[in-house]
């Protein structure tokens, strides 16, 4: 019995991660959309703008995959998802 709920936890905490990753993907798309158009000049202030974006979705990108998104972050990440 105990070895049949630990292996069923097992299983559920790796379909979980994988799934998580998948979800990662996403923002590491957004993340490397944003150094895309980093590369294609812009004026000093709109590249100001662009810089502050992709480190914020660096952030949220990195965050994911070590898992500490918060609950919010989590729904929004949801909700881009479901409209892809």
């Amino acid at each position: 019995m105990t070895t049949s709920l630990l292996t069923f936890l097992f299983i559920l905490n790796i379909s979980a991660s994988s799934y998580q990753l998948a979800d990662c993907k996403i923002l590491y798309n957004q993340f490397k959309q944003q150094q895309n158009k980093l590369r294609l000049g812009y004026s000093a202030k709109q590249e100001q703008r662009l810089k502050q974006k992709e480190r914020k979705a660096r952030d949220l990108w990195w965050r994911c995959t070590k898992r500490k998104l918060t609950a919010k972050e989590i729904k929004a990440l949801l909700k881009v998802k479901s409209t892809k």
